[in-house]
């Protein structure tokens, strides 16, 4: 019986002393501060979030500089239509941050994008209105043909 009590003994300290080291206490060390994770996790986020930033304003600079040379604006025509074209963006990026169902997503950026071709359009001549339509219809097209890969996957 003193045995089986020795070994339970032995048992239990040996048990308890990985554990005490894994929360942190282990070797003579203060305990690690489990929020550390989280700072790190946020930090991983910050960086990926910039870099997305990053990304997204050398395609939209790129976009607003082939609407540029497509339609032949003037200056104040590209001022306005960058101006309606962040504006867009930024009300895109908002709603894509809101926990509201993706349904109501998808209305809310339907309602977005038409408001701003209403506005855009309303700063064009005829003749630019019949290019960017041409250049909307080639922008649903890549749109429509990215939906069909991410379906496919």
């Amino acid at each position: 019986m003193k045995s089986l009590s020795f070994l339970f003994v032995v048992v239990l300290f040996t048990y308890s002393g990985n554990l005490y080291s894994q929360m942190g206490y282990g070797n003579n060390q203060t305990r690690v501060n489990p929020s550390m994770n989280d700072s790190r996790m946020s930090d991983r986020i910050a960086e990926f979030e910039k870099e997305n930033n990053k990304a997204q304003k050398i395609a939209f600079d790129k976009m607003l500089v082939k609407i540029k040379t497509d339609l032949n604006l003037d200056e104040l025509q590209y001022y306005a239509i960058e101006k309606t074209l962040t504006n867009s963006l930024r009300d895109q990026n908002i709603l894509m941050k809101k926990e509201i169902p993706e349904e109501d997503k998808i209305t809310q950026l339907l309602a977005i994008d038409t408001r701003t071709d209403i506005e855009i359009n309303s700063y064009l001549s005829k003749e630019q209105k019949e290019k960017y339509k041409v250049f909307n219809e080639e922008k649903n097209k890549r749109i429509n043909n990215l939906k069909t890969n991410f379906q496919k996957q």
